[in-house]
């Protein structure tokens, strides 16, 4: 046995001189003659004692176990399952082997010779030949239904997840829909570009699909942060000159939408205080189910402090900070929770928020023309009153009508 290596020391053990080289991190060749071997092997057994009142076949079975909790997570090479039984304490020489033919073969007292688990093998990967995990109907479905939903969206996370249910779930049938996602272009690759000057606060030039305009535009930009809007993960960046300077306002991109990331090694970066993102203070009057949902998750894309309860109702007073970069996305938050949650600032904000909400009510109930309201960062409001008031709107012109007006 090629791999075969005795440990020196009083007590003489033979172990599997490739897991002694994989934890060294040394080339898997093993040369049992080398008496520095013998050392190596040594140092491994004293790094991964088996437990003292260990048996035999107690350490046999918790290598067993080892192995199937591993295999269970999808295919993996003979290094993998090694590491996996090493968990448990040191590898025996041909540790490995005799387990992997426990699982195959079942045990012998059942009866039948299919009792064993469906284990295939290529070359140096190992992988169950059928799902580990015994799902009950109605979990199968649900799982299904969750790869699904993860396969009509496009970017680097939803691809990941449904390979990871791929993986703990062989020939997951997908439970049907009928929406398909738009594929951008945007490789492994870019997606590597992308982080790595996120990281190194250097500027790239990215080729992105807005759906506001329906268009592809080109921006020469430095990401500074991630922020996560429900299914969505967005890139908060900062535009750059040529000259690496601040240029223009920030900017979100949904990495679901980026086309191609080139990398800009010749670009200066801009100096640290040019990247500082611009931010707003948020004051928030929430109800306690809102605050318990925030709570959980970052609803609206903002770095908040814990909320004070009110000593008059079951609400909260929270304050925090976001990015203005979002205020399109924590506007339309704030609307899809309105009846929950009252805004005290920014004023910008308050105004909106209302302006989205009576654009609204105008289309809902009177039939008036679609109108898209955009929120207006900065834009000054002496008192919280005057932002919720707002200016005088004119009445829509032209034909343009959903239904009658009442009455």
């Amino acid at each position: 046995m090629a791999h075969r290596v005795e440990a020196a020391g009083e007590r003489i053990v033979a172990v599997d001189g490739r897991d002694v080289a994989v934890w060294l991190g040394l080339p898997p060749a093993v040369d049992a003659r080398d008496a520095g071997w013998a050392v190596r092997a040594a140092e491994y057994v004293d790094a991964h004692p088996r437990p003292a009142d260990a048996s035999s076949a107690g350490v046999a079975a918790a290598q067993r176990i080892a192995l199937l909790r591993r295999l269970a997570a999808g295919p993996a090479s003979r290094g993998d399952l090694l590491a996996a039984m090493r968990t448990v304490g040191w590898v025996g020489a041909d540790d490995l082997e005799n387990r992997l033919r426990d699982l195959r073969a079942g045990d012998s007292r059942a009866g039948s010779p299919h009792a064993g688990i469906p284990l295939r093998a290529d070359g140096d990967r190992y992988w169950l030949g059928e799902p580990f995990p015994a799902l009950q109907e109605a979990d199968r479905r649900a799982l299904g239904f969750a790869k699904g939903m993860l396969q009509g969206l496009d970017g680097p996370l939803p691809r990941a997840a449904a390979a990871a249910l791929e993986r703990l779930v062989p020939g997951l049938a997908v439970a049907p829909g009928g929406r398909t996602a738009v594929r951008y272009r945007a490789t492994a690759g870019d997606y590597e570009r992308f982080h790595a000057a996120l990281i190194d606060r250097r500027p790239v030039r990215v080729r992105y699909f807005s759906l506001n305009s329906g268009r592809e535009r080109t921006y020469d930009l430095v990401p500074v942060e991630y922020v996560t809007l429900g299914a969505t993960v967005k890139a908060v960046c900062v535009e750059v000159t040529p000259f690496g300077r601040r240029a223009g306002e920030d900017r979100q991109l949904a990495l679901d939408r980026l086309r191609a990331v080139e990398a800009l090694p010749d670009r200066p970066s801009p100096p640290p205080e040019e990247i500082e993102l611009r931010r707003a203070d948020i004051v928030l009057d929430v109800s306690d189910g809102l605050y318990a949902v925030m709570r959980e998750r970052n609803l609206f894309g903002t770095a908040l402090t814990e909320g004070v309860p009110s000593d008059y109702d079951d609400t909260w007073r929270v304050r925090g900070t976001f990015p203005v970069a979002l205020a399109w996305d924590v506007m339309e938050q704030l609307c899809a929770w309105a009846g929950n949650a009252q805004v005290h600032g920014p004023y910008w904000l308050v105004n909106a928020v209302c302006r989205r909400l009576r654009a609204g009510l105008r289309v809902m109930e009177a039939g008036e023309q679609f109108e898209l309201v955009k929120p207006e960062p900065g834009r000054d409001f002496a008192t919280h009153g005057d932002a919720v008031a707002g200016e005088a709107l004119a009445p829509p012109a032209g034909p343009r009508r959903l239904a009658p007006p009442p009455g």
